[in-house]
Parts: structure tokens; C-alpha cells; sequence
């Protein structure tokens, strides 16, 4: 299915940009064995196990190396955006996640806007897994708002596994989403293949892409960011910090929260720890994500008096 916003942008004459400034709710497991050609594996470094408690951790959180998204990725997924300059749409991305939204930019507040109802689309399109064998394309379960021409259809279901005995042990979780967002924002992750979806009935058809990575669990945590660029529910993901809708209270208040129950600082640094490990596999460098994962970690140590 062709991306309605992308096709409407090619409307404006669009800069092109020679900046490379950086850019940057779970399902059940279902698996099977599935030919290895056809798994794809995130380009990671070893980093520690998360496993051992404090000792296995690092007090800071160590930034890899900086590494472009594929300008060739993004247009392999999105033909449709014609001659839209990639650095400029690069460029528009990393504002969106750092936040810089202007009320005259037109093309920030489509992708921003977009983007939200993409997640919607994707979180709720349930795929169909036959129980003995993962299967190259899926059925998935499409909601009403997905006929909207603003709520395109997924293009992929990604089966995200943590190693290969993991896989032979059927423990596999499965994630609908769009092709563009990952190629957008994933720079290590090898580019998909063109999809377009086919949609009858409410179910759509697309490809599954198993993905290799060490900390499958966070793996929703860093989609959803992904799509909705929202640190406060990121933050709320990775601290025992209520889920009102209110306002995040300031760091040291959670961190006195946080000490009144020192047994979640286990489960907190783990999680925080195992989302730096995907971050840092699929080579996302978007800078509040980044931040905000920093701050959490900030918070663990604080409460620890390190």
C-alpha cells in the first residue's frame, strides 16, 4: 500500500539538505523454523550480559559510534517519495525527535501526525501465526481506522527472537509494522524488501522478517518510541513511575520512589540495560531517545548512592 502523506509531500518543492544531523503494546510469541537466508541479524557488538546484577554494569552508558541510516533503505521501502531529497527528510525525522515542531512546517507535522496513527495500525494489526511453522508472509487482523488513507497498512511482521536456541524453542514475538519507520530511523538493520500489503476484508497479507537481537522483551519499548517519539511513556516503560497521563516527576522524586522499593532496582537496570542493547544493535542515535534512556539510567545509580 502506497504511504498517503509521503505521496501528498511531493505536492511542496521540498529543499534538499546536505545536513546528517541524526535521526533518529506487546505480542505473544509464536515460532518456528524458518530457512536462515531469510533471517535477518543486527549488525551488534558484544556488550555484557545483564544477567549478573550490579557488578556487570557499567555506570555509564557508552555511545557506539555514530552510523548514517541508508539513504538507498529508505527508498527501497518508499518509492513513492519520488525525488523528495533524503537528507531533507532525514533532516525532518531528527526534528521530530528532538522536538522542534514549527506550526508553518508542513512536512514535520504530517510525518509527526502520521506516524502516531501508523503505531495505532500496527499495534493493533494482530497477526495470524500458524502454531508448528512461521510462514514467509502472515495474515494479519486489520482495525477499522485502517481503511483512513492517514492509517496506511503495515508492510512487514517482524518475528524478533534473542538466539538461535531461542528460535528452536518456539519463543519468538511478533510485531506488525511499517517498512519506512525502521528504515528511517534503524541504521544497522539490513533493508526490507518493497511490500504492498494485500488487503481484503479487514486481513492483510505481508512478509515475515525474523530479527535476531539480544533483549527481545524491550523490543515493544523501542518500537513504540519509534513511531511516537514519547519519552514520558518511554520513561514510564523503563521506572516504577505512575501511569496517570500527568506530568513526569522531576528525577530526584523518582529516584526517592525508587529507593522506597530497591527490590524493582534489579528489574529497572535490566530494563534499562536490555534497551540499550537494541538501541544500540539496531543502530538508533536519536538523541532525546537517548537522553531520556540516559536520565532512567541516572536515576538507578542515584537511588543506589553510586
Amino acid at each position: 500500500m502506497a504511504f498517503w502523506w509521503l505521496t501528498e509531500l511531493q505536492r511542496y518543492p521540498f529543499p534538499s539538505s546536505s545536513s546528517s544531523r541524526r535521526s533518529g503494546s506487546r505480542r505473544g510469541s509464536h515460532d518456528t523454523n524458518v530457512p536462515s537466508e531469510h533471517h535477518y541479524h543486527a549488525e551488534e557488538k558484544q556488550y555484557p550480559s545483564a544477567s549478573a546484577f550490579l557488578s556487570q554494569y557499567s555506570r555509564q552508558l557508552r555511545r557506539p559510534a555514530f552510523r548514517r541510516v541508508s539513504s538507498s533503505a529508505i527508498k527501497a521501502v518508499a518509492p513513492e517519495l519520488g525525488n523528495v531529497a533524503i537528507d531533507f527528510i532525514l533532516q525532518k525525522i531528527a526534528e521530530a525527535g528532538e522536538g522542534c515542531v514549527s506550526s508553518s512546517d508542513i512536512f514535520l507535522h504530517a510525518f509527526t501526525n502520521i506516524s502516531s496513527r501508523m503505531y495505532y495500525t500496527a499495534r493493533k494489526s494482530n497477526p495470524r501465526c500458524p502454531p508448528s511453522r512461521l510462514p514467509r508472509d502472515i495474515q494479519i487482523s486489520l482495525p477499522s481506522s485502517s481503511s483512513s488513507p492517514s492509517a496506511p497498512c503495515p508492510t512487514h511482521v517482524l518475528a524478533v527472537y534473542s538466539s538461535p536456541s531461542a528460535l528452536a524453542k518456539q519463543r519468538v514475538s511478533l510485531y506488525s509494522v511499517h517498512a519506512l519507520i525502521l528504515a528511517a530511523t534503524c541504521s544497522n538493520l539490513p533493508p526490507l524488501a518493497y511490500s504492498k500489503a494485500s488487503v481484503h476484508s479487514g486481513t492483510a497479507t505481508v512478509p515475515v522478517v525474523p530479527l535476531c537481537i539480544s533483549s527481545p522483551e524491550m523490543f515493544g519499548v523501542l518500537l513504540e518510541y519509534l513511531y511516537t517519539f514519547d519519552t514520558d511513556t518511554l520513561i514510564r516503560s523503563l521506572l516504577p513511575v505512575s501511569n496517570s497521563g500527568g506530568p513526569l516527576p522531576p528525577p530526584e522524586v523518582m529516584a526517592k520512589h525508587l529507593k522506597a522499593n530497591p527490590m524493582a532496582i534489579q528489574g529497572c537496570l535490566s530494563r534499562i540495560y536490555g534497551l540499550y542493547n537494541d538501541i544500540c544493535a539496531l543502530g538508533v542515535f536519536d538523541e532525546k531517545l537517548w537522553r531520556a534512556m540516559e536520565a532512567s539510567w541516572e536515576v538507578c545509580w542515584t537511588t543506589l548512592g553510586v
